[in-house]
């Protein structure tokens, strides 16, 4: 920290730090990144799955409004 705030020091941590603070010095772990494909996939199967809803609600306004003409 102090070299990139001053350019002051060593740039790297020595071994003696690296050792107190082994986690904070890992790489984090790779974030899984779904690929396209499986995403566009995903995106259909719940655009496909809303359309279903709104075509049941569509039918069952139809209803009512049937039972209320009659």
């Amino acid at each position: 920290m102090s070299w990139v705030l001053t350019g002051e020091g060593s740039m790297f941590l020595s071994d003696s730090v690296k050792k107190k603070w082994p986690d904070k010095l890992a790489e984090p772990d790779a974030v899984y990144q779904p690929d396209p494909l499986s995403a566009l996939r995903l995106l259909l199967e719940d655009h496909e799955r809303r359309i279903k809803e709104l075509e049941a609600e569509v039918d069952r306004l139809k209803e009512v409004n049937k039972n209320d003409t009659i």
